[in-house]
């Protein structure tokens, strides 16, 4: 059976090329979707399969993430690892997830390399072994990923709120499953749940990319076509009662602050409110992104922020509505700030809704959600990987024809229709509270990136499970395709062309990060760089936000280490609009006195936050150890509340005067805009700028390695999991050793299932979710590192584990299966890492930083070819040096005593 259906998307003045989706099924039942998009040679493979943990029984919770793990052990022809090697290998990104109504698997590839990818799936569909020990190892993995995430507040009240609002259904559990019923599966229950569910009748590909359909096609039917159907699926009977009173759960433990979550019951996600409730969704917080973590879009003029943000009551707070397969949530999160209650901010929630359900919303209000659900449109396009994860997402919950109707759908709905929804189900006997109370002296770390899962999938219900931590056209990238040009002011202007969406990024770099932060002033350059936008000689922070949220563009303006920079995305028709904003913000602040206030507040509680995450509490320890307090490496970009308290408004402005110099700033844009018009642009909008400041040279100090190897550790309250971090001082990007370090790294602790790291500390001995090696190799000497989230009984034998490896890589060197494989990632991910918009831009910008040269991508395959193994062995015995080494920990009571003889386990 075949049906195609061609697309033409209309996004203001250009409309993008027809896109041909064609939908196939083979004779066993697997559903087959393929749309072939030739801007870039890269091809994304999506399998999906209708189980997740909505076809979960009591007892059995977690069993579906649990068999998508299994799915990475092996079969007889792919044995344990090889099919990670062999997607690293040929320069593939290979991950998977579960969520309450589906597990996907996905690999995006180097577009010769589709059988490639087709073949795993093929096979593990039918042939996975489920061997005993590997399921019992990975048990202990699971839980592991399972205490970090207990670690996490927002994660423990959401879990607490779903058991509240689902007394039948099983959404009533998180993907992830309770710890008991993780402890207590069994083997054979998995498999039986993987010959139930995974089968072709069961399953649905998804093919995004620069393939010909007749060939793919052909190709997919001999590799699945004999694999038999299972059957009738089980269906999921279960059909939640409708509520008739409010709920209300309370989580009493230590944490930085109060959380507030609310879930309001909506109909499942074909209904006809569906596209009123993502309307509303939009209303209340803006139009979320469309990529596959959908992070909360930020939007500043949007209900909830005016209403709580603005107002100084919480530091953060989102509406969220996912399109699940039965009824599901429409759900509130908000962050209080330390100083006000949970009440408080509970009350100026309800009563925006109910503000909203009375007086309804207004067209110019429906008109902005409608262009920001085209700009993110827009900018998913640039990705064929985003556009291969809506077009299964939508084919799950009934048709992907739906992702290519979204927006006419959504600009269909009325204001009336918005507030009827909002009426029928924001209402007190529909709705479940949680409270997230931290409990009297909490008080994290104390002393003046965290683990993985923290924050990255925030705000998204049902919570998708990963088996790995989700880490990490630009062949065009050459002398003749980029136009770079010197403004007479200093301002250094980059422009490529890239015409996949009708969109455009416009990015930009100054020198002006936290390395130049005075003495005791820590966190002025980022606190500056977050104020540029906070209001202009022409606009209010609130104007400015108004403006692009009205077009669905946005701005990211902030400083790092070493440099402040700014992201700015819009569709084409509006590239002046995001101009003529990005010059006022760069140009002319105003660092208005009250933004500064309402700043301040929202500074400190983030710090309260991350003295209360493990991950940034060992990383924050393992700097202080590493590099000297004259060292600017020693301190925190954010800085710490002491010196964020004592900012003043003089600073700031004496820290722009002083830094925010066109002689600093180098801009690159990149999208559908003619370089040469490009060019233009920025002279219009910048050349105007006068240098007056001081001209950046970087001149970091020198590091010298510690005397003897360092330890601390810092207990933290009520925490599952504790964080490690243990390394030395690396080198910088500039040095001739970088790439054999960066290849050593990748071997380390980085490549497929985090290089050699991962395979012992996690695959063989299944230790610690996540275990990796780190190089951070910038304008200085950053650190070398490896982290790991791991049960305090384990913390050492996970530090062995981690010297048993390490040890090796100083003792022989790599095998010359392993350094191809390395080399041929680097090389063969080059057209994946260079798909969108961004990250052109962003590699752009790091060839000028650093003078690479715009042959650089030209050049790149022969620089890694020319690396050697003798080279890499040199460098680790110089870099890796376990006598020198610091350690730092974070985590429960019972983790203080572990770690006390790494240097001494290296030496065995």
């Amino acid at each position: 059976l075949m049906e195609g259906v061609q697309f033409r998307f209309t996004t203001g003045r250009r409309s993008m090329p027809s896109l041909t989706t064609a939908r196939h099924t083979l004779k066993n039942g697997l559903t087959v979707i393929l749309r072939e998009v030739h801007t870039a040679p890269v091809v994304s493979s999506w399998l999906w399969y209708k189980v997740g943990s909505r076809n979960e029984s009591t007892g059995m919770t977690g069993a579906a993430h649990f068999v998508e793990h299994m799915m990475f052990k092996g079969t007889p022809a792919y044995p344990k690892g090889q099919a990670d090697k062999l997607i690293a290998r040929n320069g593939g990104m290979f991950n998977a997830f579960t969520s309450a109504d589906y597990t996907c698997y996905f690999e995006t590839l180097p577009a010769d390399k589709l059988d490639l990818g087709l073949s795993i799936e093929a096979d593990r569909m039918a042939n996975s072994i489920f061997d005993p020990q590997e399921f019992e190892a990975e048990r202990t993995v699971i839980i592991s990923e399972r205490e970090g995430l207990e670690n996490e507040p927002e994660f423990l009240l959401m879990e607490e709120l779903g058991a509240a609002a689902f007394k039948v259904h099983p959404y009533h559990h998180e993907t992830i499953g309770w710890k008991s019923d993780i402890q207590s599966l069994t083997r054979d229950q998995l498999y039986r749940l993987y010959r139930t569910y995974y089968a072709p009748n069961n399953a649905v590909l998804v093919l995004v990319g620069d393939f010909e359909s007749d060939k793919a096609l052909e190709r997919i039917t001999e590799l699945f076509g004999h694999i038999p159907s299972s059957g009738e699926v089980p269906p999921v009977h279960a059909v939640e009662p409708v509520q008739k009173g409010e709920r209300r759960v309370k989580v009493r433990q230590a944490g930085p602050t109060s959380y507030v979550q609310v879930a309001y019951h909506v109909p499942e996600g074909t209904h006809q409110d569906a596209a009123a409730l993502m309307v509303l969704d939009a209303i209340f917080s803006g139009a979320k992104p469309m990529s596959l973590s959908r992070p909360s879009a930020g939007n500043r003029s949007a209900r909830l922020y005016r209403a709580l943000v603005e107002t100084e009551l919480a530091t953060d707070a989102t509406s969220s509505y996912g399109l699940t397969i039965d009824p599901g949530l429409f759900r509130f999160e908000i962050t209080a700030r330390p100083e006000r209650t949970a009440a408080e901010v509970e009350a100026a929630l309800f009563a925006e809704v109910d503000r909203l359900a009375r007086d309804g919303v207004t067209e110019a209000e429906l008109a902005k959600a409608r262009k920001q659900t085209r700009a993110q449109l827009a900018f998913a396009l640039e990705s064929v990987a985003n556009q291969a994860y809506w077009l299964g997402y939508f084919e799950v919950l009934g048709g992907y024809e739906r992702f290519d109707s979204f927006a006419d759908d959504l600009a269909a709905v009325t204001p009336e229709q918005v507030q009827a929804v909002a009426r029928a189900y924001l209402h007190e006997d529909n709705r479940t509270v949680g409270i997230f109370l931290p409990t009297a002296g909490s008080t994290p770390g104390q002393s003046p990136a965290g683990a993985p899962f923290a924050g990255l999938q925030r705000h998204i219900w049902p919570l998708p499970v990963f088996y790995r931590d989700p880490a990490g056209a630009g062949a065009g990238i050459r002398p003749e395709t980029v136009l770079r040009e010197v403004l007479p002011n200093g301002v250094t202007v980059l422009a490529y062309r890239n015409a996949s969406a009708p969109s455009l990024v416009v990015a930009g770099d100054v020198k002006a990060g936290a390395v130049l932060d005075p003495e005791g002033l820590w966190g002025l350059a980022a606190f500056t760089g977050e104020m540029l936008e906070r209001g202009t000689a022409r606009r209010t922070f609130q104007q400015l936000n108004e403006e692009l949220d009205s077009v669905g563009a946005s701005i990211r303006v902030g400083a790092g280490g070493h440099t402040a920079g700014f992201v700015g995305k819009a569709l084409t028709e509006d590239a002046d609009l995001l101009m003529d904003i990005v010059s006022d913000v760069l140009l002319a602040p105003s660092f208005p006195e009250d933004e500064m206030r309402k700043l301040r507040g929202e500074v400190l509680a983030d710090l309260r936050e991350m003295e209360d995450d493990t991950g940034h509490v060992a990383s924050r320890l393992f700097r202080e150890l590493l590099y000297p307090p004259s060292h600017p490496y020693h301190y925190r970009t954010t800085g710490y509340t002491a010196s964020v308290e004592s900012l003043t408004r003089g600073h700031i402005e004496a820290f722009y005067r002083r830094y925010y110099d066109p002689r600093n700033l180098t801009v690159v844009v990149v999208g559908d805009m003619e370089p040469s018009a490009a060019v233009d642009m920025i002279r219009r909008y910048f050349g105007d700028w006068k240098p007056s400041g001081e001209v950046v040279e970087w001149r970091l100090p020198p590091v010298s390695r510690p005397e003897a190897a360092r330890r601390s550790a810092v207990a933290m309250a009520d925490k599952a999991q504790a964080d490690l971090v243990w390394g030395f001082v690396g080198l910088e990007r500039s040095n001739p050793d970088y790439y054999a370090a960066h290849l050593t790294d990748l071997i380390w602790g980085q490549l497929g299932m985090f290089g050699r790291l991962g395979e012992h500390v996690r695959d063989e001995l299944g230790l610690a979710y996540y275990v990796y090696s780190r190089l951070d190799a910038g304008f200085g000497p950053g650190p070398w590192s490896v982290r790991a989230g791991v049960n305090p009984v384990n913390i050492d034998r996970c530090l062995e584990a981690i010297a048993t490896v390490s040890r090796r890589l100083l003792r022989e060197p790599v095998s010359e299966q392993e350094l191809g494989d390395a080399k041929s990632f680097l090389v063969g991910s080059m057209p994946l890492r260079l798909e969108t918009n961004e990250g052109l831009a962003a590699t752009i910008i790091s060839i000028e930083s650093f003078g690479l040269g715009l042959d650089y991508v030209q050049r790149y395959p022969q620089i890694i070819a020319a690396v050697q193994a003798d080279d890499m062995l040199d460098v680790a015995r110089r870099y890796i040096d376990p006598e020198h080494a610091v350690l730092a920990i974070a985590g429960p009571d019972s983790s203080q005593g572990a770690g006390g003889s790494v240097a001494r386990a290296m030496r065995r």
